[in-house]
């Protein structure tokens, strides 16, 4: 069968130097989609949102990243590259400029596949609307659900995320790591990117009521801000458009309290590396989370998460290798209640010697069956 010739259109989606550390984890799922899909692509194309010191056009591992200023641009850069293509088969779509890649499939006549990796989106996706994606994936059995009611689409695939970076990068440093682990850890506790919506508040509380024990927090979503790590107005505003958005959201970030246990910790460009000198992972996500990604990638280096009983947690928190026999001490079901952190860290505590290490268990890649369509293209063999 003949090999496919895809357009990705996110605008976050590479937006960092080779160098910088990606903290979406939206953008890192897609990114190892793309790896999954290469076998099958003749050529694929990412059209993406520019940022100062990028240049604007780049490849790497067989992609070609272009790199745009405005959202005109995008436009006119999805239809060269069609143009190029002669035949494109698809049009890849997640998040940032959503809007724009899937208005664009229909006009171009191209097959869209719409990624979905949050909720709250107000974008008719429905399948007589005018963005009506051809193909659905989601990256949980919640989302999925979620689309079903919102907008009554039952062809969801779900596609959980497949880890081949940190996978791939952990192999290789197994002997290290284990050393690592040997010694005292420096951090008890430990949050990725403390915004309101994850439970940044929740966490902060929760380094002022254990001053005996390390607290490390991660900032995150650095990839959706300007030089001076305040969100990026434009970028925040193409974000509420593709949630279907009148009014601009800008996420709240908590002001760290300046107590000596707690420490704020830019991006890592691998995140194990902080995993694995940290004791427990804490998610106290407030919203409806998508899944949970670092859920997952706490379980590969072997640590306990104690998580917010919310959304597509619980998947996270089953494929991430959580010990059944104690999820429910580590799912927080009442997440907006500091009492009930305080009281799941005190269990831990108390039972950490009897709790085994997470064994996690990692779907295999949907991209064959996502790659496959039925609306006149070829299947991938």
């Amino acid at each position: 069968m003949k090999k496919k010739k895809i357009i990705v259109v996110c605008g976050s989606l590479y937006r960092r130097k080779k160098t910088e550390a990606c903290s979406c984890g939206s953008d890192l799922v897609l990114e190892e989609e793309l790896e999954n899909m290469m076998p099958f692509c003749q050529r694929i194309d990412v059209v993406s949102l520019f940022k100062e010191g990028l240049p604007e056009e780049e490849r790497i591992n067989k992609v070609i990243i272009i790199h745009r200023r405005k959202d005109g641009e995008i436009e006119n850069t999805i239809e060269k590259l069609n143009i190029i293509n002669r035949k494109t088969d698809f049009i890849i779509t997640q998040l940032l400029l959503c809007d724009i890649g899937l208005k664009k499939g229909m006009e171009l006549n191209v097959p869209t596949i719409y990624y979905v990796m949050s909720l709250g989106s107000k974008i008719d996706i429905s399948k007589k609307s005018s963005y009506s994606p051809s193909k659905i994936v989601s990256c949980s059995n919640f989302v999925s659900e979620w689309i079903k009611k919102e907008w009554g689409r039952d062809d969801v695939i779900v596609s959980y995320p497949t880890f081949n970076n940190i996978r791939r990068r952990l192999d290789i440093k197994k002997r290290g790591l284990k050393k690592i682990d040997k010694k005292r850890l420096e951090f008890d506790f430990l949050m990725v990117n403390p915004n309101k919506v994850k439970g940044g508040e929740i966490f902060f509380s929760l380094a002022k009521r254990f001053p005996q024990f390390k607290f490390g927090a991660v900032i995150g979503w650095e990839n959706l801000k300007n030089e001076d790590r305040k969100f990026d107005l434009y970028l925040m505003e193409l974000m509420s458009r593709a949630h279907g958005e009148k009014k601009i959201y800008i996420p709240e970030e908590p002001i760290p309290p300046k107590i000596p246990n707690l420490k704020v910790l830019k991006p890592f460009k691998n995140i194990e590396d902080i995993l694995i000198k940290t004791d427990v992972v804490l998610f106290p996500s407030q919203w409806e989370e998508a899944f949970g990604r670092v859920i997952v990638e706490a379980g590969l280096v072997g640590r306990i998460v104690i998580a917010s009983y919310r959304g597509g947690i619980p998947e996270a928190m089953e494929i991430g290798g959580m010990p059944k026999r104690y999820m429910k001490n580590l799912l927080v079901k009442n997440y907006s209640d500091i009492s009930s952190w305080e009281k799941a860290i005190y269990w831990y505590l108390n039972n950490k010697g009897k709790i085994p290490k997470p064994v996690p268990k990692i779907p295999g890649s949907k991209v064959k069956e996502i790659l496959s369509i039925n609306n006149g293209g070829d299947e991938v063999s």
